[in-house]
């Protein structure tokens, strides 16, 4: 008689969600149990999908078209990262306006009780004994990767997805009608994509090959596998149709970084990145790439040793051709756990990165995943229950005293996670659920300055949010990334008002409207942006009193206060005639030029202080901007763009055009670099990315920095430099450096095309 009986009251498993409950409840209890008053995160990822969630459900309702952000375009709803499955199905109820936060926690911590769930039934599927079943859920629980989403990623932290679906193919490996539950198992596929896209992928993924795994272990035929997987594969080809029909937005990026950047490694999945146990698994494992956080999936102590264990004794009696050594191999969970291993090696970029990445690109099936490192989950779950699986099949052949012996391994199981995980926990839950919830407007009302930004703002009818300093992310292409100050109070104010902002923090966004957009905050130059949309409201400026730009600061020069506090400005704008006045600005900079000005070579000066240019005409290359040449440089080292020797104390301003190309990989880093002549001694006094500068022309973006010498035996550098695993190539055209304040302009056919005149490094072509 086995020593531990499975209790029918299902004991075992109550005590297993208590356990749960009460763990996450030590660290998380006031989110947990007063959900809408906390959230996970305040700032960045994790306040943008609240605030997806929360004003697409209230202001959108169930409409396909997220309007909060981006516009005038909006979003297609899938790309905001807001769970649109949950805001499909509450969007509707009237009373659920200031419950989002609530309801959006209530998804994630209810998560882990219907994963539990899942899990358990896997396990009586399995016929596991319920107290080794309710040890591993509690293990299986506890350690989940995805517990680490909860910071911000809240689409990714759903813990029941992958159980279900392990539970869905074992039960169809079991069914009759296996063409049946293969149409159950493509519908919930379907609507897994509609909760996060990845969560649809890796799901799909894990089914097809967990099929293909059944025929190969000849549990089915032919027919049915190659039907079941068919019916399966329906559901990407339903959510790819829905996508191509309901996206109006073109232009996506065909390329996102990451692919090549973001997957799973042996250190990732072998290795804890807390734990007691670190140091020893580490002998083993040594960390040699590091532990990038997208390609964790931890299995666990237990996990790993059981695995250990199994594979030694099935190599042992393999030996010793013993008759029960393919005894786990016929069991139903373990084509599934092979499968979920094929999965892993793919998380691991296995064979991918065998390939150049622009072989994998011209695929055009992974493009726009390209965080695989989450494909470990799937062999996290499948892992952990496989071995949970093998501890029960150990206890049931074991006899009399022997079974005793296995108990303490038993209870090792959750025991071993508790003690791996505290830390981490103690980590991450410093922060999360911590938060209060800004979308309650008694918690703005609290911030006496946001609680009087919010009044002007609702006053204004007509209008669109600005917020300064500008935050654009998503297209790839090019974007800046503003500060997680403004990206918060901007993120409040317009749930709360209700009115959508210019603004984007989504993914894949429109590369095409992202540089239309760009273009309103260089107004005047060529090129202008023809969003009719703005110029016919009011801009509403928001600022957290940081420092901008000097083309977000002519915008704020020109706009009326409408509140000026320590850590929030509103300013309210007319576009059109702001335009009007830069353009008006722009020429009488060059009227005086031609009235009074100094002359270099083919240039016209307003002063003569200090001037270089450079337009690389006797340099070959196949990307010219302007003229018959641009410098054509490694991305791999460091290439000088100009040395000059201290001029006294005098603040200088250079510029050139950098190709960022189709796809804007700019991959790059612009340093000013001082040096002391004497000691030898060098510092890098500026450091700016191309990627943040709105003067766009075509495939070429304009660069400036700022250059500040002072008195002494100083050399300054202008240097630019990319990734050093990179095999591409700069190009860069039209490299000046003026005094601060000074204008300059030509006609030379060297350094500008067709009728444009180059003021100030800029094509232009106005009317006088």
């Amino acid at each position: 008689m086995p020593v531990l009986r499975n209790n029918r009251t299902y004991l075992p498993f109550l005590t297993a969600i208590v356990v749960i409950v009460a763990y996450y409840s030590f660290f998380l209890g006031d989110v947990i149990y007063s959900p809408n008053s906390y959230m996970n995160s305040s700032l960045e990822d994790g306040l943008k999908n609240y605030y997806t969630f929360a004003y697409h459900t209230t202001h959108s309702g169930v409409s396909l078209h997220f309007e909060g952000m981006n516009f005038p375009f909006g979003e297609h709803v899938i790309y905001t990262d807001g769970m649109p499955l949950f805001g499909f199905l509450l969007g509707w109820l009237p009373f659920l306006k200031g419950h989002e936060v609530g309801v959006l926690n209530t998804i994630m911590y209810g998560s882990i009780l219907l994963a539990a769930v899942f899990i358990w039934r896997i396990f009586q599927h399995l016929k596991i004994n319920h107290w080794i079943a309710a040890a591993g859920v509690i293990g299986i629980i506890l350690l989940s990767p995805q517990f680490y989403r909860f910071n911000g990623h809240y689409g990714l932290s759903i813990m029941w997805i992958i159980p279900l679906i392990t539970l869905q193919l074992l039960r169809w490996n079991d069914s009759e009608q296996k063409l049946k539950r293969a149409i159950g198992t493509s519908l919930i596929i379907l609507l897994l994509f509609f909760i996060h896209p990845y969560m649809g992928l890796m799901s799909l993924v894990f089914a097809l090959l967990s099929i293909f795994m059944f025929f190969l272990w000849k549990k089915v035929d032919l027919k049915t596998a190659s039907l079941s997987i068919g019916i399966i594969a329906v559901s990407a080809i339903l959510f790819k149709l829905f996508l191509l029909l309901t996206d109006i937005h073109t232009g996506r990026t065909e390329k996102p970084s990451g692919l090549f950047e973001h997957y799973a490694m042996p250190e990732t999945v072998f290795v804890p990145y807390f734990s007691p146990f670190k140091k020893f698994l580490e002998f083993f494992i040594p960390i040699k790439n590091g532990q990038p956080f997208e390609g964790w999936g931890y299995l666990g102590f237990s996990v790993i040793v059981i695995l250990f264990v199994a594979i030694l004794f099935w190599i042992v009696n393999f030996i010793r051709r013993k008759g029960d050594r393919k005894s786990q191999l016929i069991q139903p969970i373990t084509p599934v756990f092979f499968a979920a291993l094929l999965v892993l090696l793919f998380s691991m970029l296995i064979p991918l990165k065998w390939f150049t990445e622009d072989f994998i690109y011209q695929l055009k099936v992974f493009n726009q995943f390209r965080s695989v490192g989450r494909f470990s989950w799937v062999f996290y779950y499948v892992a952990g229950m496989f071995s949970v699986f093998l501890l029960n099949q150990w206890y049931e052949k074991a006899k009399g005293y022997k079974q005793w012996l296995m108990i303490p391994l038993i209870v090792a199981f959750p025991v071993f996670a508790v003690l791996e995980t505290f830390e981490s926990f103690t980590f991450f839950s410093a922060n999360l659920g911590k938060q209060e919830n800004l979308f309650l407007l008694e918690n703005v009302k609290k911030r006496k300055e946001w609680g009087q930004t919010l009044r002007l703002i609702e006053n204004e009818k007509n209008a669109v949010l600005l917020p300064l300093p500008f935050f654009h992310i998503g297209s790839e292409h090019t974007f800046s990334s503003g500060t997680p100050e403004i990206q918060q109070l901007a993120f409040v104010m317009s749930y709360h008002a209700g009115i959508p902002m210019i603004s984007s923090m989504m993914s894949r966004t429109s590369v095409s409207e992202t540089v239309n957009i760009f273009k309103l905050l260089a107004p005047g130059y060529n090129g202008r942006s023809n969003l009719n949309e703005i110029k016919d409201k009011d801009l509403l400026i928001l600022t957290t009193n940081q420092e901008l730009d000097r083309y977000e600061q002519q915008m704020i020069d020109a706009a009326e206060p409408l509140y000026q506090g320590k850590s929030v400005g509103l300013y309210k704008l007319n576009y059109k005639l702001f335009e009007l006045d830069q353009m008006n600005k722009i020429r009488n900079h060059r009227q005086a030029i031609r009235k009074h000005h100094h002359v270099e070579k083919e240039f016209l000066l307003s002063d003569s202080s200090f001037f270089r240019a450079e337009n690389y005409n006797t340099f070959k290359s196949e990307k010219v901007f302007s003229g018959k040449g641009a410098l054509k440089a490694k991305k791999s080292v460091y290439t000088f763009l100009s040395t000059l020797d201290s001029q006294g104390n005098m603040d200088l301003d250079a510029s050139f055009w950098y190709y960022k190309g189709k796809e804007g990989l700019y991959n790059a880093l612009v340093i000013v670099e001082e040096i002391d002549t004497i000691t030898k001694a060098g510092s890098w006094i500026h450091v700016t990315d191309p990627k943040e500068f709105p003067i766009l022309r075509d495939e070429w973006v304009l660069v400036e920095i700022p250059v500040k010498m002072k008195e002494g035996p100083f050399v300054y550098n202008l240097l630019i430099v990319g990734d050093q695993n990179s095999e591409d190539f700069f190009y860069i055209d039209n490299l000046i450096i003026r005094g601060k304040g000074i204008n300059f302009s030509t006609r030379s056919k060297q350094w500008t095309l067709g009728d444009f005149e180059l003021f100030n490094n800029v094509p232009l072509q106005l009317k006088e």
